[in-house]
């Protein structure tokens, strides 16, 4: 009881600093809970939805596939069920807009008795037989649709009045992308919907036959162990592409978000946790250098030693405890709207954001570790004294290191109080790195969170303004010959320079390790689309032997310059090498390059292109063109795609502001939180300067100097300590799709610098007000 209530006591005259420590343990706790939380939710929800809808295991594209045909491929040993449907890339006809929006319609065969592969989930009423789709919830909420609506659709060349009769959700359009280059879901120019079969073969006059094949295995059957068979299969029908489940665009982009959800939920506390730690230790060697008579007398009346540090541990203990309690019920409130936000991006169908136990209990228990291994570090010098020891004053540390003798200029420079304050600095090592280490913490977190919204800018200025020149791309459902397809467009109003481009899909490979990726063929020089090194700033030139891989490609499959790699397609007979002749630093997508005319060389195509990328003053006139054009499959406006991710990233500029305030809040309470330590350490001290005269303002300028000094070294040293962080958090969130630019804008640095001096200025003057209040009898009766 005795210990309980000095441990009460205690706590309670250091309040402002224990306050502190019990924020930063709050924030950590609070940040494992939200993204905890979300990552719980969704990759739950994930896993049952892929399940119970039977999400296919191999996605496959050809050009036209007898229905006739599809037992052929369920004969194959592996092989569960296979499922053909048409697919049609619809242009959406509408008076609002002169934007080129696309619908795919995806046929369904509603005979099906069962649950079919790629299952559906409708919202509303089933289709009754007539010109019905049933449409995604996003792209419907983003053009003012709804069940019972009307929707115009161009569908070979022909105009036609559909009706929206439900609401649609499709596990393989969970992140809703047109295609695999696409970065985010914009439904305003992108949406899927579903239709009857034997509709879109009346509509596309291709009745009888699919250009679509969904595939499911058996249980335990790997897809290298039918690839080959597969392919062989489909060669004959024209195959396009085949992709497994886990490098479908929408697979691959769920699973990368839900890793880097759950990665951030461990790195990120850790960082709170680690510096609560180093707080709690700095403020338990001060308490127990003031308390070593308490310490001895209780050593003298019997107290063991262990009970002794088990006291102090509790200081640590319940700080850990009410700060992870606090970060529990606050994570659990606010977890609600984060998993909201989150949904903006995954179309999941999930359930009530509860608390896991497991991750209750791992908060908890990262709280609660953090307090205790502050506390304890803190408390086991007490273990060293004994009772005679504790009861006298502890001896002076010897001088070892004088920096006013080995720099004795600074004398010249300084004034006496400065001299002061840097023979303080130097003869307090501890104690003044402990300070340095809360500025860096402090300045890294400011400049990090200050340059997370330019980074998302600088990423897309990269890749809009540097790389992707063209004002349009006209993309096609299958390569055309590539002088048809410019003279064609050259021939469209407003168009002043038209290139082709030739995109193919492939698997690269490199040993064991291999990718899915869209090969591009550029012209050697090519205007409106260039391969941009961002580190180095400047471009690159196609190679005719070889390939160019962004660093993005070459992380995931560990290549370097000069590696030579394989590349595997249905276009090749057999796996064919090639040899990396650069890596560029690109932050968006899994960019993969070529010389136009060896690329059609390496896959043995006629001068064909895929796409025309165009500069033109008038982007209707293409939308135009295409409503009569055949062949054509999309047109991405680059103007109307930049709006939309500047649209869809819009609610989060809140969220990245949020967590910068947040910033700040932590590195202010670790600046007050280490000054308010340094202050009750020196008591004594500035109550002797004061009784020897000095001014309050003095004594303040002393300190002042000392901080300053202080301050200037932490953000120094907070510099390279953010590049750190950034590296860190670069390699743990690089994905298949990007990877964060390393490099932190002016304007981080200066604001974050402006942070930190304006916290130190701010518990410079609280200190003056402390030295103000000191009772100099009371002061110097204490103890160093």
């Amino acid at each position: 009881m005795i210990l309980l209530k000095k441990c009460a006591r205690s706590m309670w005259e250091n309040k402002k600093a224990y306050i502190a420590c019990i924020v930063l343990i709050m924030m950590g706790v609070l940040i494992n809970i939200v993204i905890g939380i979300c990552s719980d939710v969704f990759q739950s929800a994930k896993e049952n939805y892929y399940r119970d809808y039977r999400l296919a295991d191999i996605f496959a594209k050809v050009n036209a596939i007898p229905a006739s045909a599809i037992p052929d491929i369920e004969r194959i040993e592996g092989v569960r069920e296979v499922s053909g449907r048409y697919v049609y890339d619809a242009r959406v006809v509408s008076d609002k807009t002169d934007k080129l929006i696309t619908l795919r319609l995806i046929s369904v065969d509603t005979s099906y008795e069962g649950t079919p592969i790629n299952n559906i989930i409708l919202t509303g009423n089933g289709f009754s037989g007539g010109f019905d789709i049933a449409a995604d919830k996003a792209f419907q909420n983003a053009h003012g649709l709804k069940p019972g609506s009307a929707v115009r659709l161009i569908i070979n060349r022909k105009e036609y009045e559909l009706n929206i009769c439900a609401y649609a959700d499709s596990p393989e359009y969970v992140y809703a992308v047109k295609t695999a280059t696409e970065i985010m879901p914009t439904p305003e120019t992108f949406g899927y919907a579903f239709i009857p079969i034997e509709n879109i073969w009346a509509f596309s006059g291709q009745t009888g036959f699919y250009n679509d094949v969904c595939i499911e295995l058996e249980s335990g059957v790997l897809y290298e162990s039918v690839q080959s068979q597969l392919e062989d299969e489909l060669k004959k029908y024209g195959l396009i592409s085949i992709v497994r489940q886990k490098d479908q665009p929408s697979v691959a982009m769920v699973d990368m978000e839900l890793n880097s959800i759950s990665t951030i939920s461990q790195v990120m506390p850790m960082l709170f946790m680690l510096m609560s730690s180093v707080v709690l230790y700095l403020m338990l060697k001060r308490i127990i250098e003031q308390e070593r008579t308490q310490i001895g007398v209780l050593k003298a009346f019997g107290y063991r030693d262990n009970e002794i540090v088990g006291h102090y541990v509790s200081y640590g203990l319940i700080t850990g405890l009410v700060g992870g309690i606090l970060g529990c019920v606050y994570g659990a409130a606010v977890s609600v709207p984060y998993v909201e936000m989150f949904k903006t991006f995954f179309n999941l169908p999930t359930e009530n954001a509860n608390i896991p136990p497991l991750l209750l209990a791992r908060s908890l228990g990262f709280a609660l570790s953090s307090g205790v291994l502050g506390g304890f570090f803190g408390a086991r010098r007490s273990l060293k004294l004994t009772p005679a020891q504790a009861m006298r004053p502890e001896a002076p540390k010897l001088v070892k290191f004088d920096l006013l003798k080995r720099l004795p200029l600074l004398k010249l420079i300084l004034s006496s109080g400065g001299n002061m304050a840097v023979r303080t600095i130097a003869r307090n090592k501890v104690r003044s790195a402990v300070i340095v280490l809360g500025l860096v913490f402090s300045f890294a977190l400011m400049s990090f969170m200050g340059s997370y919204n330019l980074m998302i800018d600088y990423m897309m200025l990269n890749l809009f303004s540097k790389s992707q020149l063209y004002d349009a791309k006209i993309s096609f459902d299958s390569p055309v010959d590539f002088e048809i397809a410019v003279g064609e467009v050259y021939n469209i109003n407003g168009v002043s320079l038209a290139e082709g481009i030739m995109e193919v899909s492939a698997e690269i490979k490199n040993k064991h390790l291999k990718t899915g990726a869209i090969i591009t063929g550029i012209e050697k020089n090519a205007m409106l689309y260039k391969i941009y090194d961002n580190d180095k700033a400047l471009y690159l030139s196609p190679p005719e032997a070889g390939i160019v891989l962004s660093d993005v490609a070459a992380k995931t499959i560990n290549a370097k310059k000069g590696d030579t790699l394989y590349i595997s397609s249905p276009l090749l007979d057999k796996d064919a090498p090639i040899t990396v002749t650069e890596i560029c630093s690109q932050n968006l997508g899994q960019g993969v390059y070529m010389e136009l005319g060896a690329l059609n060389s390496f896959f043995n195509l006629k001068k064909t292109a895929s796409s025309v990328v165009v500069a033109t003053d008038n982007v209707s006139e293409i939308n135009a063109y295409a409503d009569t054009a055949e062949n054509i499959s999309f047109i991405d406006d680059k103007a109307s795609l930049l709006k939309g991710y500047e649209d869809l990233l819009a609610p989060f500029d809140f969220l990245i502001y949020a967590m910068w305030i947040f910033s700040v809040i932590i590195s202010f309470a670790i600046i007050f939180n280490t000054s308010a330590i340094s202050l009750s350490e020196r008591k004594r001290e500035y109550a002797t300067l004061r009784v020897l005269g000095m001014q309050v303002t003095e004594v303040g300028d002393i300190m002042a100097f000392e901080y300053w000094l202080l301050c200037g070294v932490g953000i120094i040293f907070g510099i390279p300590f953010n590049m750190l962080l950034k590296q860190l958090l670069a390699s743990v969130f690089a994905t298949d799709s990007f990877t964060f630019p390393s490099a932190t804008p002016l304007t981080a640095y200066l604001t974050a610098a402006a942070g930190c001096v304006l916290a130190v200025h701010l518990s410079n003057r609280s200190a003056v007000r402390q030295i103000r209040k000191f009772e100099m009898a009371e002061v110097l009766k204490e103890r160093d």
